[in-house]
């Protein structure tokens, strides 16, 4: 049987252990492995855009310094599909103004037109 003292110095011990070690794991998620491989530093690499295409695939335009390609990841590989001249920033693509009711009233003159007034 463990005597009462040395369990108590492993209570002792875990009440002071376990919230270093989850400050530890909370500190490297945030700072650290979760930033998904993002450099904290000054990098001529980033991705500028992507767009997934499943659950393990997708497409990616990739910034290195001046230029930019476009890369296709898969579980298995990732491969460069190519070069591209020039690549747009999000503040040159217009606006797209939306409008619920501009819509609906689109949608009434087509059903008017397709069915008639068959109320």
């Amino acid at each position: 049987m463990i005597p009462l003292d040395s369990m108590a110095w492993a209570i002792v011990r875990v009440i002071i252990f376990l919230p270093l070690v989850i400050g530890l794991i909370f500190l490297s998620l945030k700072y650290g492995l979760g930033k998904n491989g993002q450099n904290s530093g000054f990098s001529q690499m980033r991705i500028a855009d992507r767009i997934y295409l499943g659950p393990k695939s997708a497409l990616y335009v990739v910034q290195v310094a001046e230029q930019y390609f476009l890369l296709a990841s898969t579980e298995k590989q990732i491969t460069i599909l190519k070069e591209l001249a020039e690549y747009p920033c999000i503040e040159s693509f217009p606006k797209f103004e939306f409008s619920v009711k501009g819509v609906l009233s689109e949608i009434q003159k087509t059903m008017a037109i397709k069915f008639g007034n068959r109320g």
